[in-house]
């Protein structure tokens, strides 16, 4: 597995897509496809009423349909899901000289910003503990880490000079994006850090809701450069199916 950064090199990671653009098919999440103007489950709602969807609502539709027509669990996604657990435990002990973690039985944060604000004053990171999903994982706690990593890495950038990524969707895709410098694009726990963090980001902008965790890999999707999926191709910032 590809050696990862400390946590002191995440404000000079960086991941560069085969198009000079980081992390993305295009110039960035606005200039690779339409950016979502719908609150989570409406596009579902779209949908099902006989509608299309576009852009990033799209890329989520497709995510969502991906996760859903997968089985629970494979061979491939267990050693993935492996090695995102050596990840996580890793950069949760880094981070314990850093930030004190605080596990609440209710969310504590509203908005990003607001985390980060109560962050830098106590120097107490909060993690919810509710609703733990921990089937992919040797400890019911490894899941909680992985939140706590996430949040503090990758949402926060660790508290360096840049905002807080949001919580939505657009803020979820950037801070993958944040976290994949820390794995890599190489790494093989990037499968199951992309199933995690934009699998289920991308349900729950399309649904309105979360899915069961599911211990398998979406490989039709690029995980390192978001918007590009096999068979698909972009055209006017919107995802067209490629006839073969």
């Amino acid at each position: 597995m590809k050696k990862l950064l400390p946590l002191a090199a995440i404000a000079a990671a960086a991941y560069t897509g085969r198009r000079g653009h980081r992390n993305w098919a295009g110039s960035g999440f606005g200039g690779t496809l339409l950016p979502s103007k719908l609150a989570p489950g409406q596009a579902k709602s779209i949908v099902a009423a006989g509608g299309r969807v576009h852009g990033w609502d799209r890329y989520a539709q497709l995510v969502t349909e991906a996760y859903d027509n997968a089985p629970m669990r494979t061979l491939a996604g267990e050693k993935s899901f492996a090695a995102l657990q050596e990840h996580i435990i890793r950069m949760f002990q880094r981070m314990q000289s850093r930030v004190r973690v605080e596990f609440v039985a209710d969310d504590p944060y509203a908005s990003a910003e607001q985390m980060a604000r109560e962050v830098k004053r106590t120097g107490v990171l909060k993690i919810y503990s509710g609703d733990n999903q921990s089937e992919a994982w040797s400890q019911p706690e490894i899941n909680l880490m992985l939140r706590a990593v996430h949040d503090y890495a990758a949402h926060l950038g660790a508290l360096g000079r840049g905002r807080a990524r949001t919580f939505d969707q657009r803020g979820e895709l950037q801070a993958y994006n944040k976290h994949l410098a820390l794995v890599g694009c190489q790494s093989a726990a990037t499968g199951a850090l992309f199933t995690e963090i934009v699998g289920q980001a991308s349900y729950f902008h399309y649904t309105g809701g979360f899915p069961e965790q599911k211990i398998v890999l979406l490989p039709q999707f690029n995980w390192c450069v978001l918007g590009e999926i096999r068979g698909f191709r972009i055209e006017k910032q919107d995802l067209q199916r490629q006839a073969f």
